[in-house]
Parts: structure tokens; sequence; C-alpha cells
């Protein structure tokens, strides 16, 4: 007999945790819903592709805010940051001041105005990589616009910030560095949840090597097989279903593999279907 369920699972994380509007070519349903359906939970996501790990802090206050009774975190790399696109940063707005528009699930959160775009968003989160290649070109589409503008909202990035961004990289960003900063932060995220009451598993597959977050049932590792970024789930370059087409990363097939160890592990702590 089961002796919890899940009334609302709460999802945070970058794109391999963001499930993706339908219909899309290539696309199924993401794990996480998966879990959610199966557990008869509502949905609550806001994870977002290329956004950052301070970002997912953010999605995490959203999450308690929201009174989810599970929440399930994935943690990201540590190039990526956030450019400020207007307004300046409003301490109250929390994840309002970032910038979702585009077909991520979380983007039609009702949290956010105008169909999942922002009027009012003051920073925009991403990849750096995402704009600038490693000779410092710009990624241009066949437009000349900056590839992806209207998926990750580059249009609202001035020349100036453009420019800068390869200089940045270069001589002002060290990425172990931002690594360690990104794991207190998220490990604050931690704690808030903790002091809150809500369970959570959090997928540390980029900041556990930081040795700040300490092994439990509640942390996932890099290894592990609830780990959606986990190299058993990567398309080899022989696959007869070519490279996936899922903002997630993954074919259909392994969403499904990922979704059946996820229920697995949940249902052997205790939670049945509601």
């Amino acid at each position: 007999m089961a002796k919890n369920t899940i009334s609302r699972l709460g999802v945070c994380g970058d794109s391999w945790m963001s499930a993706v509007k339908s219909p899309r070519e290539g696309h199924s349903r993401h794990f996480t819903q998966q879990i959610a359906e199966y557990f008869g939970s509502e949905y609550v996501t806001y994870a977002r592709g290329a956004c950052s790990n301070a970002a997912i802090r953010l999605q995490i206050d959203a999450c308690i805010r929201a009174e989810c009774s599970y929440v399930i975190i994935g943690d990201t790399t540590s190039d990526r940051g956030e450019f400020p696109i207007g307004g300046g940063y409003r301490y109250l707005d929390g994840i309002l001041n970032i910038l979702y528009q585009g077909d991520d699930v979380s983007c039609d959160n009702p949290d956010f105005k105008s169909m999942g775009v922002q009027r009012n968003a003051s920073l925009l989160s991403n990849t750096y990589n995402n704009i600038v290649q490693d000779t410092g070109e710009i990624f241009l589409d066949r437009d000349g616009q900056i590839m992806g503008s209207e998926y990750h909202g580059f249009d609202r990035l001035n020349q100036g910030q453009i420019n800068f961004l390869h200089k940045f990289i270069l001589y002002y960003h060290d990425h172990t560095w931002r690594l360690q900063q990104d794991a207190w932060i998220l490990r604050d995220g931690i704690t808030q949840l903790e002091k809150a009451g809500i369970p959570y598993s959090f997928i540390a597959c980029n900041t556990f090597r930081t040795g700040i977050l300490e092994q439990s049932e509640n942390i996932v590792l890099a290894e592990s097989p609830l780990n959606p970024a986990n190299q058993m789930y990567e398309c080899k370059p022989d696959d007869p279903r070519g490279l996936p087409k899922a903002r997630y990363h993954t074919h259909v097939e392994e969403q499904d593999l990922l979704a059946k160890a996820w229920i697995d592990v949940i249902r052997a702590k205790g939670y049945g279907k509601i």
C-alpha cells in the first residue's frame, strides 16, 4: 500500500528536463510528463532549454510557491549566463525576470504573460556557445540573423552585447569557478525545498563534482539511469534512427525508458497513484 501521493509534480532544469509542446516531429511525452500521468499528478514545469543554473535556482523558488508536492531538478553546465534585456532585475519577481518564449511547455505556464512571451522580462538566460563559435564568429542563419533568435530571444540583445561576448568567454569566464558558484546556488535551492518540507530528486550530473553536495537518496549522479544525459541514452553515430529531433536530446524510446526507471524509483519511495 502506497503511503504517499504526488498531487502536483514540479520540474526544473534545462533542455534535458524540458517537455515540448505538441505536435512537433520526433517528440513524445517527456519522461517527466509520463511520471505525472502515471501518478495522476498535476504537471507544473519551469524547465526551459539553454537556461543557466542560476535560472534553475529561480525555477525551484517558483515550484515552492506553486506548492508542488514533489520536485525533480536537473542541473546544467557552467557555460551559461544572463544578459540584461531591459528594465533591470526585480528582486521580488523571481522567475518572471527570465524570458520564456518558444515551444517549451513551461512557456505556457500561467505565471507568464502573453502566451509565454513576457513583455517585461529583464533577463535573457542562455548558453554562450549558442551565440558565439570558438573562433569568435557569430552563428548566423540564412537571413543574417543570430541563429535561433525566434526561439532563444537573441533578437533582444544589442550589438554591443554580442560583440563583447567572445572576449568575455576568453578573458573573464572561468568555467570551473562558475560551476563552483552554481553548486552553491543550487544547494541553497535544495535547502529551501527541505525547509518547505517538499520531497525532491536532484540530478547533479554537473555540480556533484564540486564536492559541495552530499550523496543521498535524493541526489542522482551522472552514471545513474535516472540521468537523462547518461551516455546510455546517447544516440550513436550509426543509429538507424538518425540524430534525435527532440530538443531534450534523445529519441522517443529513451524517454520511455527514463520514465519507467523514474516511476520504479518513486514507487519504491512509497508513492502511489492518486
